[in-house]
């Protein structure tokens, strides 16, 4: 991977100047917040900005959004608008919640209900960590059946 300094137009049409990282194949596989100088020496920052300047004037400007769109997998890809489908989700929550009702009765003695002693803004925040893992480690497992030629499993690009 290498790396260069690069300027780049953001979704609100400022363009800045980034670190942009590459893979082998010229591709880019990711960039850095806009560039913000370091608490070193005035040497060392005008180095620093004669280095940026000179990438800057051998590279055109990046879109943001073509860098996005250019990473394969990226979980920040545009998703195509979604089809007529087969099953109503919907539907289906409303039976997970039903079924949920019934689990917190049989297990708590009671459904979910306010003033219960809980904070359920903790429990919301620890139920959306555990969420955000799984929805990681199904995204990194997709990400490595791709790379090990397994498409069966597959769900997204």
């Amino acid at each position: 991977m290498s790396w260069n300094y690069q300027p780049v137009r953001g979704k609100n049409g400022e363009i800045t100047m980034r670190e942009v990282y590459r893979n082998e194949d010229g591709s880019v596989r990711a960039w850095s917040g806009a560039f913000v100088p370091h608490d070193g020496s005035k040497e060392e920052l005008i180095t620093e900005l004669e280095m940026m300047l000179a990438d800057a004037r051998r590279h055109p400007v990046l879109d943001e959004r073509d860098m996005v769109a250019s990473i394969p997998g990226s979980i920040n890809n545009e998703e195509p608008g979604p089809l007529d489908g087969e099953d109503s989700v919907t539907g289906q929550v409303l039976m997970d919640l039903l079924e949920r009702q019934e689990l917190g009765k049989g297990r708590y003695g009671t459904e979910l209900k306010t003033h219960n002693g809980r904070d359920p803004l903790v429990d919301a925040y620890q139920e959306l960590l555990d969420l955000a893992l799984y929805l990681r480690q199904h995204l990194m497992e997709l990400e490595s059946d791709k790379s090990n030629g397994d498409s069966k499993k597959m769900y997204c690009s």
